[in-house]
Protein backbone atom coordinates (compact mmCIF):
# COMPACT_ATOMS: atom_id res chain seq x y z
CA UNK A 1 0.00 0.00 0.00
CA UNK A 2 1.19 3.03 -0.99
CA UNK A 3 1.21 5.94 2.17
CA UNK A 4 1.62 9.64 1.84
CA UNK A 5 4.79 11.21 3.75
CA UNK A 6 1.85 13.17 5.90
CA UNK A 7 0.75 10.34 6.82
CA UNK A 8 3.85 8.65 8.31
CA UNK A 9 4.66 11.88 9.45
CA UNK A 10 1.26 11.77 11.82
CA UNK A 11 1.74 8.08 13.06
CA UNK A 12 5.28 9.03 13.87
CA UNK A 13 3.91 11.83 15.96
CA UNK A 14 1.64 9.33 18.23
CA UNK A 15 5.70 7.95 19.49
CA UNK A 16 8.25 10.84 19.12
CA UNK A 17 8.58 14.28 18.92
CA UNK A 18 9.04 15.32 15.74
CA UNK A 19 9.28 18.37 13.36
CA UNK A 20 9.11 18.61 10.12
CA UNK A 21 9.16 20.86 7.43
CA UNK A 22 6.73 22.97 6.45
CA UNK A 23 6.08 21.54 3.04
CA UNK A 24 5.10 17.37 3.48
CA UNK A 25 3.51 15.36 0.32
CA UNK A 26 -0.32 14.33 0.93
CA UNK A 27 0.26 12.25 -2.20
CA UNK A 28 0.29 8.66 -1.38
CA UNK A 29 3.42 7.18 -2.86
CA UNK A 30 5.83 5.99 -0.66
CA UNK A 31 6.00 2.18 -0.93
CA UNK A 32 9.20 1.13 0.93
CA UNK A 33 11.78 2.29 3.99
CA UNK A 34 15.04 1.49 4.38
CA UNK A 35 18.14 2.74 6.62
CA UNK A 36 20.17 5.48 5.10
CA UNK A 37 24.10 4.43 4.73
CA UNK A 38 26.36 7.68 2.95
CA UNK A 39 27.10 7.17 -0.72
CA UNK A 40 23.80 4.30 -1.02
CA UNK A 41 22.21 5.24 -4.21
CA UNK A 42 18.50 7.36 -3.60
CA UNK A 43 15.29 5.88 -5.41
CA UNK A 44 12.07 7.78 -5.25
CA UNK A 45 8.70 6.36 -3.49
CA UNK A 46 11.24 5.56 -0.29
CA UNK A 47 11.39 6.88 3.55
CA UNK A 48 15.20 6.93 4.47
CA UNK A 49 15.95 7.28 8.13
CA UNK A 50 18.83 9.30 8.44
CA UNK A 51 21.46 9.29 11.64
CA UNK A 52 21.90 13.54 12.10
CA UNK A 53 25.66 12.89 11.64
CA UNK A 54 25.13 11.40 8.05
CA UNK A 55 22.73 14.86 7.20
CA UNK A 56 26.02 16.21 5.86
CA UNK A 57 26.43 13.44 3.01
CA UNK A 58 23.40 13.96 1.40
CA UNK A 59 24.37 17.74 0.47
CA UNK A 60 27.07 15.21 -1.52
CA UNK A 61 24.20 14.21 -3.83
CA UNK A 62 23.44 16.41 -7.19
CA UNK A 63 19.66 16.19 -6.19
CA UNK A 64 17.47 14.81 -4.17
CA UNK A 65 14.36 12.26 -5.24
CA UNK A 66 11.54 14.43 -4.54
CA UNK A 67 8.90 11.50 -4.21
CA UNK A 68 10.52 10.39 -0.67
CA UNK A 69 10.59 11.21 3.69
CA UNK A 70 13.83 11.52 5.02
CA UNK A 71 13.40 11.20 9.35
CA UNK A 72 15.93 12.73 10.50
CA UNK A 73 17.12 10.63 13.65
CA UNK A 74 18.99 13.76 15.99
CA UNK A 75 17.85 17.21 16.24
CA UNK A 76 18.76 19.33 13.19
CA UNK A 77 18.02 21.91 10.70
CA UNK A 78 16.84 21.67 7.67
CA UNK A 79 13.85 23.14 5.81
CA UNK A 80 14.15 20.80 2.54
CA UNK A 81 10.80 19.62 1.86
CA UNK A 82 9.86 16.24 3.18
CA UNK A 83 11.53 16.33 5.99
CA UNK A 84 11.01 15.03 9.59
CA UNK A 85 13.23 15.74 12.41
CA UNK A 86 13.31 13.25 16.04
CA UNK A 87 14.30 14.58 19.11
CA UNK A 88 18.44 13.97 20.03
CA UNK A 89 18.40 10.38 21.73
CA UNK A 90 16.23 8.07 19.82
CA UNK A 91 17.28 4.85 18.05
CA UNK A 92 17.58 4.76 14.25
CA UNK A 93 16.92 0.88 14.21
CA UNK A 94 14.29 1.41 16.33
CA UNK A 95 12.63 4.25 14.49
CA UNK A 96 12.96 2.41 11.05
CA UNK A 97 11.53 -0.30 12.74
CA UNK A 98 8.30 1.43 13.51
CA UNK A 99 8.16 2.87 10.16
CA UNK A 100 8.31 -0.75 8.90
CA UNK A 101 5.93 -1.53 11.36
CA UNK A 102 3.75 1.09 9.27
CA UNK A 103 4.05 -0.07 6.61
CA UNK A 104 3.27 -3.58 7.33
CA UNK A 105 0.08 -2.42 9.47
CA UNK A 106 -1.55 -0.72 6.39
CA UNK A 107 -0.66 -3.28 3.80
CA UNK A 108 -2.29 -5.98 5.98
CA UNK A 109 -5.29 -3.79 6.33
CA UNK A 110 -5.35 -3.67 2.25
CA UNK A 111 -5.11 -7.12 1.99
CA UNK A 112 -7.61 -7.84 4.32
CA UNK A 113 -9.98 -5.32 2.53
CA UNK A 114 -9.17 -7.06 -0.42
Amino acid sequence: MKLSAAFIIDQLEKTYKVSKSTSISKEPCLIDATLYTPGMKLHDFTVYVVKKEELNSLREYKKLPENCLFVIVGNSNTSTPNVCILEDGENQLEVFSHIQEIFNTYNTWQDDLI
